[in-house]
């Protein structure tokens, strides 16, 4: 099945390319590679599902800090979308992180972030 094989190539090159430090870049080129598609659909996938897992990981290292509550945090510039934008600044329960609603990615390519409220 493709969606199996793509799962399981995502997994792969996020696991041995973060461990690395390699570049969204350098990730999407193999990934393209190894499933034979468009290097941009790798791209947006690669930096999507990267942006989910550092969101993911800050949350949990909130939690172990007993931290409450996170703001969002958008990169603002021509390219923000509106959603991102309007949660810019505010500020959420951790209990109530929720991906793609309160916590980023909110969208494919999402580049934005949370930052502790203490």
């Amino acid at each position: 099945n493709n969606r199996d094989k793509l799962t399981i190539k995502l997994k792969e090159t996020l696991n041995k390319g973060l461990i690395r430090g390699d570049s969204l870049q350098d990730m999407s080129r193999y990934l393209a590679n190894e499933l034979e598609k468009d290097y941009n659909r790798a791209l947006t996938l690669v930096h999507t599902e990267t942006c989910y897992v550092q969101n993911q990981a800050t949350v949990n290292s909130y939690k172990d800090a007993e931290i409450e509550e996170y703001e969002f945090l958008a990169f603002l510039d021509d390219r923000t979308t509106e959603d991102c934008r309007k949660k810019d600044g505010i500020k959420f329960k951790l209990s109530e992180a929720q991906a793609g609603v309160n916590l980023p990615p909110l969208h494919p390519r999402c580049r934005s972030a949370i930052i502790p409220v203490v």
